[in-house]
């Protein structure tokens, strides 16, 4: 028996799904006919409606005037369920409707935080009761990405015209080749790379098969090329392209001091670019501020804790390099904010930007981060004994490693004429963090990441871990 059922228009799919996404989050168990089976579609929808806590009904210039809507509406008033209507549009509601409250949702910004919905979180309680999906305290181990699932936590394998050894479209091949789960690529090669047409054709391809992609502001590549023509309005165009899941917000490299003028800046770019998106969801990137120097790290765990309060969002970001100096100090500020983001009262992912290196991987995967972006794959050769990094060009070191791959691509690549030095590194790298981000997973959900670290990392560094972060490990 769900919580709600929402009657609406098949043309207000759209603000119906966004409505289901975040009435779940929240712990409620949400029904509309998306979820129908093979039984018939009226006595289906009826018995929905009729064991359900509340029924929201949507009102837009589609809903008003259709028939089926209208006499779902009525069936629950007859039964006597709480029906809760919503307006989505300017729109007369239909007769018979006029006299009981309508909660404004016209131009909602899809945000938890919004006037409207705040009024419409209060009568779906008086109805419900509350939430009974209630978040118990475990840490999440999959994240619902659409119709698919992102297992956490996990490596997005990023792709930058940015000194790599593989240029954008060679690289998107190769994750292509061996079905990568995640890839981030950036906005900026998707609107000034080499083969353009065909990376996002790749994209495409990749997103059907199940891969995750997230498109990243392009800030990074324009940042150091020096590149002072990139604007949002060149961002917001690859907005429009169906080839990403999510995307990053155009985040603000020198953002306000003051953790609430740095919450307002964050959310009303996520929203701003929302409503720019037609197919991905935003998500926020969170810059810490410059205090003497140095990142005010003080201030991370409620400044990323204000943001998820206002809009909830499926993952939120912070740079890896504005967290401290130090892997330790960068660890305990990751656990610092993943303990105020559980305070919440539900679990919000963390995603960290630009940490790559597999031993840091399985230190912040351990201090509470959960999906993590970078170029390590194609920049560097891993040793796949030591989890080491080493230069590209040292390759030839681990050659012999290639040869034993578990993926037959892989070991096919290793002595191939036709595949270039560069592609044979980049597949023994993808190889490796396949399985290392695997056997994170397996630790993380079976609490042993102690394990993992006790074996990789140098003769004394995990007892100094252990004293840094007594709440992580035990020494």
């Amino acid at each position: 028996m769900a919580d709600i059922c929402i009657i609406y228009a098949r043309e207000d799919r759209k603000a119906v799904a966004s409505l289901d996404r975040i009435l779940s989050g929240l712990g409620w168990h949400v029904w509309w006919d998306e979820h129908l089976t093979g039984r018939g579609f009226p006595s289906a929808i009826q018995q929905e409606l009729r064991d359900a806590a509340c029924v929201l009904v949507v009102w837009s210039h589609h809903s008003a005037d259709k028939e089926w809507v209208l006499d779902e509406a009525r069936f629950v008033k007859e039964t006597g369920r709480p029906l809760i209507q919503i307006k989505i549009e300017k729109v007369v509601v239909p007769v018979g409707f006029g006299q009981d409250e309508v909660v404004d949702l016209i131009a909602w910004p899809e945000s938890p935080s919004h006037i409207g919905f705040q009024r419409l979180l209060k009568r779906v309680s008086q109805s419900t009761g509350g939430p009974k999906n209630v978040w118990d305290g475990k840490r999440k181990l999959s994240l619902a990405v659409g119709g698919k699932s992102l297992a956490l936590p996990t490596f997005f394998r990023s792709v930058s015209s940015y000194e790599a050894p593989l240029q954008p479209y060679a690289a998107i091949q190769a994750l292509e080749l061996l079905k990568t789960e995640a890839v981030l690529v950036s906005a900026y090669d998707l609107t000034h790379a080499k083969h353009r047409a065909r990376i996002i054709a790749s994209l495409r391809r990749q997103r059907s098969n199940g891969s995750i992609v997230l498109l990243d502001s392009g800030n990074y590549e324009a940042y150091r090329k020096d590149d002072g023509l990139w604007r949002k309005a060149l961002f917001r165009k690859t907005l429009s392209l169906n080839c990403f899941d999510y995307a990053f917000c155009f985040d603000n490299l020198k953002p306000p001091p003051s953790v609430k003028a740095n919450v307002r800046d964050v959310v009303s770019r996520v929203i701003e670019d929302q409503g720019r998106s037609k197919f991905g969801t935003i998500l926020p990137i969170v810059h810490i501020p410059i205090k003497n120097g140095n990142s005010n790290t003080a201030i991370a765990p409620d400044l990323l804790a204000g943001i998820a309060e206002a809009i909830r969002p499926d993952l939120i970001a912070v740079p890896e390099r504005e967290l401290g100096s130090g892997v330790i100090e960068r660890a305990r500020v990751v656990h610092e904010i993943r303990g105020r983001l559980d305070s919440l009262g539900w679990y919000q992912p963390l995603h960290l930007l630009g940490t790559g290196n597999p031993l840091s991987l399985a230190i912040f995967a351990a201090a509470g981060a959960d999906t993590f972006d970078g170029l390590e794959w194609c920049r560097t050769a891993t040793d796949h004994e030591t989890a080491l990094l080493y230069h590209f060009q040292q390759y030839d070191f681990f050659q012999h490693q290639t040869r034993s791959a578990e993926s037959p691509v892989v070991r096919a690549a290793a002595d191939a004429d036709g595949v270039s030095y560069n592609a044979k590194v980049a597949f023994h790298n993808l190889e490796f963090f396949q399985v290392w981000i695997g056997d994170i997973r397996k630790d993380i959900a079976h609490g042993r990441i102690d394990r993992l670290l006790r074996d990789f990392l140098p003769k004394g560094f995990f007892r100094d871990l252990a004293r840094a972060l007594p709440g992580v490990f035990e020494p």
